[in-house]
């Protein structure tokens, strides 16, 4: 009896191992999802923030509104209040840049971290910044990027890999 217990236990182990271990893999597979997803999204999220920041900018530097008349019924639901309305722009502008941002800053600071590396070490770096360019940023599709930088496919799968495991590091994911 006790080695079938000893047994089971074992086994009760092995299986919760296991299932840790399908978890675990399944987060990184998420992970690296989002990762690569931060990579491709990159050049638009940088075109937003512009964007967001340009439209931000207007409303903090417009016109000043007028004082709101309090001989005005209110309607409810909501503001009706210009300056507050103006405010909960302002409020959600800033909430939305902040957002993209800590998905492109980490970016941006990997790129400049392979930049500077690609300068004192090995030719890998460089062939990371390639495929960050002509795949996730310019948007060549796996077969042009593969012909242009003269590599095999297993070979442009090992760096993306490499690749999108260092954006990983860099997005704390």
């Amino acid at each position: 009896m006790r080695t079938n217990t000893n047994t089971n236990t074992k086994m009760n182990t092995k299986v919760t191992d296991d299932h840790s271990q399908v978890e675990a893999g399944k987060g990184d597979q998420l992970s690296f999802k989002a990762a690569e997803k931060c990579l491709y999204d990159y050049k638009l999220n940088l075109s937003r923030i512009d964007t967001l920041s340009r439209k931000l900018n207007l409303l903090e530097t417009g016109p000043a509104l007028k004082a709101q008349s309090f001989e005005q019924p209110y309607s409810g639901g909501g503001h009706s209040d210009p300056v507050a309305q103006r405010a909960e722009k302002i409020d959600s502008l800033e909430r939305r840049i902040v957002e993209l941002e800590s998905q492109t800053a980490p970016i941006t600071q990997m790129v400049h971290d392979l930049s500077e590396e690609y300068g004192l070490k090995s030719s890998q770096y460089k062939d990371m910044l390639q495929l960050l360019e002509l795949r996730y940023f310019a948007g060549g599709t796996w077969p042009q990027v593969a012909d242009k930088l003269r590599v095999s496919m297993t070979s442009l799968k090992d760096w993306r890999h490499r690749l999108v495991n260092r954006a990983m590091e860099y997005l704390c994911l």
